[in-house]
């Protein structure tokens, strides 16, 4: 049933371009909360769809766009994910020459919006190796220009293979205070503008520190008959 509701240096810079004077981002409007549910109550998908008109519009124009939604209780008592947020960045952010492009971040987060509007870059601790996932790094705990750390996300952490050339598509994880609190698939425009469906899959830390469900895809998705796109975590699994 469905329901609506690199290297160190390089991920040291990853967010330097928000973290000095981005503009306050314009409304992503339609952002509408979709999960799912098996015969047993089971969440089996989270995610959300967006009009592609709105998706078209921001990119035409070049639009610093966010959305952000919340999903009612049965996703986040069931699963990592408690609410959404959605980026446009037509100008893209650092690394340079590596997601300088215009693209969509795809924040899923694992904790409330007002824990996330208290996360701050002081004093951040490196996570410990059982929570990041083999080929993630997460050592860059710092502000920018020395850090990954961006207000009110928390320490972006990368698959090293992935900092190579232009942004495509990839999945970054970001924590605060040692504890995993996001999945971040990052999109380059140009899947958009051909209407591409394409999945990612989503890396898996030993340790989670809280036992709950984890996603293993992130799908990325165009309904033609609704016009819509749908971002879509699934293929939950137990987590510890």
């Amino acid at each position: 049933m469905r329901h609506r509701s690199a290297s160190r240096l390089a991920l040291a810079t990853l967010y330097l371009a928000s973290a000095c004077g981005a503009p306050e981002p314009e409304p992503l409007e339609g952002l509408a909360p979709t999960f799912e549910v098996d015969g047993n109550g089971t969440v089996v998908e989270v995610g959300a769809t967006v009009k592609a008109d709105e998706i078209d519009r921001v990119m035409a124009g070049r639009i610093f766009a966010e959305g952000v939604s919340t999903y009612d209780d049965v996703v986040s008592e069931q699963t990592f994910v408690n609410h959404l947020a959605i980026e446009f960045n037509p100008n893209g952010h650092g690394p340079p020459g590596v997601n300088d492009v215009p693209h969509f971040d795809v924040h899923f987060y694992g904790i409330s919006i007002e824990a996330r509007g208290s996360i701050t870059c002081d004093g951040q601790p490196v996570p410990d190796p059982e929570r990041v996932p083999a080929g993630y790094d997460a050592s860059a705990v710092g502000a920018p220009p020395f850090g990954s750390c961006e207000p009110e996300m928390g320490v972006h952490a990368g698959d090293e293979d992935s900092l190579e050339g232009k942004l495509d598509a990839e999945l970054i994880l970001g924590y605060d205070r040692g504890s995993l609190v996001f999945i971040e698939p990052m999109i380059h425009a140009s899947h958009f503008e051909a209407r591409d469906t394409m999945t990612l899959e989503i890396p898996r830390p030993q340790v989670l520190g809280r036992e709950t469900l984890w996603p293993s895809t992130f799908t990325l998705s165009f309904d033609q008959a609704a016009d819509v796109f749908t971002f879509t975590l699934g293929d939950f699994a137990p987590i510890r």
